[in-house]
């Protein structure tokens, strides 16, 4: 990649939406998806024909896969899920993990600061430690609890000021990060084991 394309401001104005919507609803709509998907698929017809489905299909393909366990101890959100899916579809597998690596750093990096800033340190360890201790507990429990392998409640934590961070803002500082990253310095180690 040696300059930023439609490609670009075209999930530039999607990760727009999604994070209007997820600070509105602490939910991204599933029509975001499907439009992501929909260009996505017609611009690399449009420029690779039918030889290309099936690399553009392990691009949606992928994020889904590795992602869903996190989906399951509800650790990410289904619509977080989707806009790496949809980056995945423009760019390809080995772009679209690097962008999930740099949106896990920067998701990690907000959540530093959020905790410094909220005095959560010891608050999130017990919940951590809770957590892990139900894990463990788990294999004992004759009858488990609906969810109970649910590391983060939504609706407990949303009316409560804990200071719930928005993951569709990381997906996109890591994407414009990876992008950046991608004209600017083709040549880093990081970016020529996943170039574009």
């Amino acid at each position: 990649m040696r300059n930023i394309d439609y490609r670009f401001f075209c999930i530039l104005a999607l990760l727009a939406v999604a994070i209007r919507e997820d600070f509105k609803s602490y939910k991204i709509p599933n029509y975001l998806a499907v439009i992501g998907i929909t260009v996505s698929f017609a611009t690399y017809m449009t420029e690779h024909g039918t030889a290309g489905i099936l690399f553009w299909f392990l691009g949606i393909l992928f994020p889904f896969l590795i992602l869903f366990p996190l989906f399951l101890i509800r650790a990410v959100g289904a619509g977080d899920i989707k806009l790496f899916c949809v980056i995945g579809g423009f760019y390809g597998i080995a772009f679209g993990f690097q962008i999930i690596l740099l949106s896990f750093l920067t998701a990690a990096f907000f959540s530093i600061i959020l905790i410094i800033r909220k005095g959560q340190f010891q608050k999130r360890l017990f919940v951590l430690k809770n957590y892990i201790r139900k894990l463990y507990l788990a294999k004992e429990m004759p009858e488990k609890e609906p969810n109970w392998y649910h590391y983060y409640d939504r609706e407990l934590e949303k009316n409560v000021d804990n200071g719930v961070l928005h993951f569709s803002v990381s997906i996109l500082v890591g994407f414009v990060i990876s992008v950046l990253l991608a004209v600017f310095f083709p040549g880093l180690p990081i970016v020529s084991l996943f170039s574009i």
